[in-house]
């Protein structure tokens, strides 16, 4: 049995169009494969620096929990406890007067505020009396 001319040529169609769509899979399987080569390498970098930055937060922490125990020994052994809690109450004491003071300030300048204002009013009112009376 022998093929005709016009099934040998639509068969050659047939398989160079297949080659064709194996050689673009192809292609694409290549650029996938690059492309995860590329995205493992990132992921690698990327798992470097956070070991350096688990490290150095590993020992940031424990320089801060360092600094935080010597802070609680300093302050339940300080030798100048007594004279810094005598500065706080001071300080405290300050900070009363200083609100008590502003307040008889506001208080003084509001009533000084009204005397000032009835002053003013009573000048203006003897001056247009005076010049503002009927003249006679």
């Amino acid at each position: 049995m022998s093929l005709s001319n016009d099934s040998v040529v639509l068969i050659n169609a047939r398989l160079d169009h297949v080659s064709e769509h194996s050689d673009r899979a192809l292609e694409k399987l290549i650029a996938l494969v690059e492309s995860t080569a590329r995205i493992e390498e990132r992921q690698a970098v990327v798992l470097n620096q956070l070991a350096d930055l688990n490290g150095s937060v590993g020992k940031h922490d424990e320089k801060i929990r360092n600094l935080e125990e010597f802070r609680v020994a300093h302050l339940l052994h300080c030798p100048l406890a007594d004279q810094v809690a005598a500065l706080d109450r001071r300080m405290d004491n300050k900070a009363i007067e200083i609100r008590v003071r502003s307040r008889r300030y506001r208080a003084l300048r509001a009533a000084a505020m009204m005397l000032l204002g009835g002053v003013c009013a009573a000048v203006g009112k003897f001056l247009a009396g005076l010049f503002l009376a009927p003249k006679s």
